[in-house]
């Protein structure tokens, strides 16, 4: 079968590397696992009620329009402070990323992504074909100015931007993102800012709205609700782009689920103080996983913040290995810097599922 090498040249999926890690732990200890950012506690109930009802109504089993419903369309861009026309729903924002650069896609064109990345970033990325360009973070995993003007090309059509970041937790302040749009719009290319994680940082941390043609801004309704399985995102951009954005659902899935799109409305409507509470809940928990590892030698969080942190480990083994080490003597499960993009001797900690006995035993079994 001729298949492309485009294709062959993509990275595995890491879900794949941490089934294999996970085979590996003693089954004498009970598993920590850090290593998939996905809510680890179900919906509240109205957004629960919201999803049985629309299963047992008819309707529900036919297609949405391909930019979603309506309904959900203005309640999102009220809440974002945006027009309906600017707003496009998607099956998750993994889409809602691909979606939008499927749109700016064409041969020989640049993307710049900070590394260390998000891989679904960077695999999509390659599949379309982009020359990805990675501009390494500062020691803090903040932006690195200094190096930003000799990595931009001519041909460079987007900038990605991840905050609070996946995988070290970094939050960009607000002015270094207006910054960074600002370079975007000099250099005529699009500023892709994916908020997959900003309902678990404090409001004061998040950007203001900004009206820009070239900003484009990615959601997800999955994380705030609780709702990964029903794959809901949203894409907030020019008309423009959101009329092309159409074309590329259309084919792909025709509509975002439904049933999701029902639950993501539910959200907005009534899952806010649940929203909140879950929100001082993971804050709470990054505030006890960095007081567990301070005291902890050679270790040292980067950075933190959301649903990760980016913790540096001593010693001289690959991340990779470092991972393998963790799971067969510890029984914790991470992911290493490896499948990020980065040489550096980290593992991400996806913290934010581990409840406060879980964390203290993360510090416990570090110690040990």
């Amino acid at each position: 079968m001729k298949i492309t090498q485009q294709i062959r040249q993509v990275m595995p999926p890491p879900v794949s590397l941490a089934n294999a890690l996970r085979a590996q732990c003693p089954s004498h200890i009970d598993l920590l696992d850090l290593s998939q950012a996905v809510p680890g506690y179900p919906p509240c109930q109205p957004v629960i009620n919201a999803g049985v009802a629309a299963l047992c109504d008819p309707a529900t089993h036919k297609y949405a329009p391909a930019l979603g419903f309506e309904a959900l369309r203005v309640a999102h861009a009220e809440a974002e402070g945006v027009r309906v026309d600017q707003v496009a729903i998607t099956a998750g924002c993994n889409q809602a990323f691909a979606a939008t650069l499927q749109c700016l896609a064409e041969r020989g064109r640049s993307v710049l992504v900070p590394t260390p990345y998000y891989f679904n970033h960077q695999m999509t990325l390659t599949m379309q074909g982009f020359h990805v360009i990675e501009w390494p973070c500062r020691e803090d995993m903040g932006l690195d100015w200094e190096a930003l003007p000799n990595l931009l090309q001519p041909d460079t059509c987007a900038i990605v931007l991840v905050s609070p970041n996946n995988p070290t937790g970094y939050v960009t302040p607000a002015d270094d993102i207006a910054r960074l749009l600002r370079v975007a719009e000099q250099h005529d290319c699009a500023l892709v800012l994916d908020e997959t994680y900003r309902d678990f940082i404090d409001a004061a941390q998040r950007p203001t709205t900004i009206a820009s043609d070239h900003l484009i801004r990615l959601y997800s309704f999955s994380k705030a609700y609780a709702i990964a399985g029903e794959r809901v995102g949203a894409v907030i951009a020019a008309p423009e782009l959101i009329q092309q954005i159409e074309k590329v659902i259309d084919c792909w899935a025709i509509c975002a689920p439904k049933v999701g799109q029902i639950m993501a409305l539910a959200g907005i409507g009534h899952a806010g103080d649940w929203l909140s509470g879950w929100r001082e809940r993971i804050q709470a928990r990054e505030r006890l996983m960095l007081d567990e590892l301070a005291g902890l030698v050679g270790y040292r969080v980067a950075s933190s913040g959301a649903y990760f942190a980016w913790l540096r480990y001593p010693g001289d083994r690959s991340s990779t290995a470092e991972a393998e080490y963790w799971i067969k003597e510890r029984g914790i499960l991470a992911l290493p810097a490896a499948v990020f993009g980065s040489a550096e001797a980290a593992l991400r900690l996806a913290f934010a599922n581990l409840d406060e006995a879980g964390i203290t035993e993360l510090g416990r079994r570090l110690r040990a």
